[in-house]
């Protein structure tokens, strides 16, 4: 294949550390920080039904300066503010997430809104017509962060985050390259802790970008060696988490297939093939049974058949990979391999599978034509009939 030659590639130095009871470790890496005072954040289902925390402040000793579990998967502007105070009531010099990207992201709006001045409408990303992404340059020094995981997530080594906010646009974008984590943790009891339908549909969200990734022209050959691996390890590992819940390894490696699809999306010149819309986070918003990884293989089908003759090529070569991996790609083409796969793994292919109602699809097209997000890219529709038709073809 041809690989583009005009390109960035980022390199995050994140520390990784993964295996048995690395956990432990955690209190070598906030001493690294020359941190005094480390500061918990995490969802309230993490603190209440698991032991990570007790774990945690085991480990850290006298390091240990406080937790907030507040972190939910919309990021809202109330619940960063909490954590804000909380943060700098416990007088915090470094930041640990503990749990999937709900808290990831709260953690991360949190550093950023403990260091700088102005209010979020101010610090975010703005959508200007004709002239792209414009984002103010947040120059305060941030906490360092450490994340450790209960779940993938491509949201782990970002450079920015997205709060929730009540009026429009509900969506806000904060960018800093330096709220990137110092060290991030898999550790095999942590990973165990998620059930294994979350971690499957977080897996499952991983897995929908990489296919319309690797699928797609202009990859370079860095993010692409990325995306070829990350894919290799969903298809191997996903049915693996269904057959063995229990079993830790296929979560480690589904978590590496996370980070390494958050390398390969960071690229920048994948920032000029983004896709028209970002319905599947509009799904989850608005619909709180469905998760973002559903929300993404119930869009992916519809998603592939638009992108039409544009991924002839790409298909192919994904169909090759199935096949390499053991699946049965004998007189299917690359939509139906795909159903199959899903199918297997019990992820819907559709959005009736969700509950989704025909009914829904005005109110949700015109959020949709209103909300701006990096996700869709600068030529995201906004056309309401367009963006209704979008959805009855995925429907």
């Amino acid at each position: 294949m041809d690989f583009t030659t005009s390109f960035r590639y980022l390199n995050p130095g994140a520390r990784m550390y993964a295996g048995k009871g690395i956990i432990s470790q955690i209190d070598r890496e906030v001493q690294r920080q020359g941190a005094k005072r480390a500061f918990i954040v995490m969802s309230p289902t993490v603190n209440r039904e698991t032991d990570l925390l007790e774990k945690i402040k085991r480990s850290l000793g006298d390091l240990y300066g406080g937790v907030y579990d507040g972190a939910n998967r919309e990021t809202l502007i109330p619940t960063v503010d909490a954590g804000v105070d909380a943060a700098r009531d416990a007088a915090a010099d470094v930041i640990i997430a503990v749990g999937g990207g709900s808290a990831v992201c709260t953690a991360r709006a949190i550093t950023i809104m403990l260091a700088e001045d102005g209010s979020y409408q101010d610090l975010s990303t703005k959508h200007i017509d004709g002239k792209g992404l414009t984002s103010p340059r947040l120059i305060q020094p941030k906490l360092p962060n450490i994340l450790i995981l209960t779940t993938p997530t491509t949201a782990a080594d970002r450079a920015g985050v997205a709060v929730r906010d009540n009026k429009r646009p509900f969506r806000l974008e904060l960018y800093d390259p330096k709220v990137r984590p110092q060290a991030i943790f898999l550790d095999e009891d942590a990973l165990l802790t998620a059930p294994a339908s979350l971690f499957l549909d977080t897996s499952a969200h991983t897995l929908a970008g990489l296919i319309k990734r690797f699928v797609k022209p202009k990859n370079n050959g860095f993010n692409f060696a990325d995306i070829r691996q990350a894919l290799e390890l969903s298809i191997v590992y996903m049915p693996q988490l269904i057959q063995n819940p229990a079993d830790p390894t296929p979560r480690i490696q589904l978590g590496l297939a996370a980070l390494l699809a958050n390398r390969a999306e960071d690229a920048p010149n994948v920032d000029t093939d983004r896709d028209g819309n970002a319905f599947y986070l509009q799904l989850c918003f608005h619909y709180e049974h469905v998760g973002m990884g559903m929300s993404r293989t119930a869009l992916l089908g519809s998603e592939m058949r638009r992108l039409g003759n544009n991924i002839t090529d790409g298909k192919m070569r994904l169909l090759q990979v199935f096949e390499s991996l053991g699946q049965d790609v004998q007189g299917k083409d690359c939509s139906e391999v795909i159903a199959d796969f899903l199918g297997s793994l019990g992820l819907p292919t559709r959005l009736q599978e969700l509950g989704i109602p025909e009914s829904d699809f005005q109110l949700l097209a015109e959020e949709e034509a209103a909300e701006p997000s990096v996700d869709a890219g600068p030529d995201r529709m906004r056309d309401v009939g367009e963006l209704i038709e979008v959805l009855k073809e995925a429907w």
